[in-house]
């Protein structure tokens, strides 16, 4: 039998490329700054998550932790006395009163609520009240609360005292509608 002749040539092997410290972090940077970038444009293009809605707000109620129902329905109507507005859902979970415009440095604007609140499981979340931070004496006659970024949570109404509530309630839409557009 004869040898058949290979037709395959040979294949030059590159050497692989030495990966050093410095190409790793900087391709690695690179890939994390085009991330960056897509994500921001992508946050840009998809607008706001926290707008008003048609959503019933008394079908909301009904479907919030029954501990804080009966809360709810006194806090809508403190806040809807105090500002003179009706209550909008925003989003799936927020109840809001009155609204404003802003437009950040970056260019982004939007429409946001005054003052507003949700019954969470844990506590009830109170929107556009913050101002108590800045406002001495306040915290001490508004009762028992903790604060976040920018909400204050209480467990129940009857831990605040309601005049004091009011009064930020005001105070709130008031320094919201000074720094608006």
């Amino acid at each position: 039998m004869a040898k058949k002749k290979s037709t395959k040539k040979a294949v030059k092997k590159k050497a692989p490329k030495k990966v050093t410290k410095k190409s790793a972090t900087k391709k690695s940077a690179t890939k994390k700054s085009t991330k960056k970038t897509v994500k921001k444009a992508a946050k840009k293009a998809a607008g706001n998550k926290t707008v008003a809605t048609k959503a019933s707000v008394d079908a909301f109620i009904k479907k919030a932790p029954e501990k804080y129902r009966e809360d709810s329905e006194k806090l809508i109507d403190i806040m809807s006395a105090v500002l003179k507005e009706p209550p909008v859902m925003w989003g799936p979970s927020i109840i809001g009163f009155g609204s404003y415009h802003y437009v950040y440095d970056s260019g982004r604007e939007g429409d946001f609520l005054l003052v507003g609140f949700s019954p969470r499981a844990s506590a009830i979340s109170l929107y556009g009240i913050s101002v108590i931070a800045d406002e001495p004496g306040l915290a001490e006659k508004f009762g028992k609360f903790t604060m976040g970024k920018g909400c204050v949570y209480i467990k129940k109404l009857d831990d605040v005292h309601i005049p004091t509530l009011k009064k930020l309630i005001k105070l709130g839409a008031k320094k919201t509608k000074a720094h608006s557009c």
